[in-house]
């Protein structure tokens, strides 16, 4: 749990470059590629990766964020992606639905991983009402992304 910038400093420089932004950038390629198999692989690997009630909680969130845009039109991988989840077989955490939801948002990928830092940023301070993001912010975000842009490739 995060109570201080210094166990915000922590958990930005473990556990989000070790686990959770190289499976959002893994979730956001596949669906980028359209390959529903790569995204439900990615998505059933993270289980592995995650403690019991983290998953639970990563499977929740993920359930809601399906929920939020179950009436939206043309959802391409996304409505693939939800029907393999709904029908039980893949558990859909929530960073892996945050990709499929981006991607049908033609959300860029500095949008999604900024995106997902602030609203864990808003749930780590949700207890101070005035806690303002971190002034380096968005050298957190260049930081993470650098590793993991290097590996993606995009062809035209």
């Amino acid at each position: 749990m995060v109570k201080t910038k210094a166990d915000w400093d922590v958990f930005a420089s473990q556990r989000l470059q070790e686990v959770l932004i190289p499976h959002l950038m893994r979730g956001w390629q596949a669906v980028r590629q359209n390959d529903l198999d790569a995204l439900l692989q990615a998505d059933q690997a993270f289980s592995g990766r995650l403690a019991g009630i983290e998953a639970e909680a990563s499977g929740e969130a993920g359930r809601l964020l399906f929920k939020a845009t179950r009436q939206a039109r043309y959802q391409g991988i996304l409505g693939h992606y939800r029907q393999a989840c709904e029908s039980g077989q893949f558990p859909g955490h929530f960073l892996t639905v945050w990709a499929a939801v981006a991607h049908f948002f033609q959300l860029s990928l500095t949008n999604v991983v900024s995106e997902y830092l602030r609203l864990e940023w808003s749930l780590a301070t949700r207890p101070r009402v005035d806690a303002a993001l971190p002034e380096d912010f968005a050298r957190l975000v260049a930081d993470l992304l650098k590793p993991q842009v290097a590996e993606i490739r995009v062809v035209a």
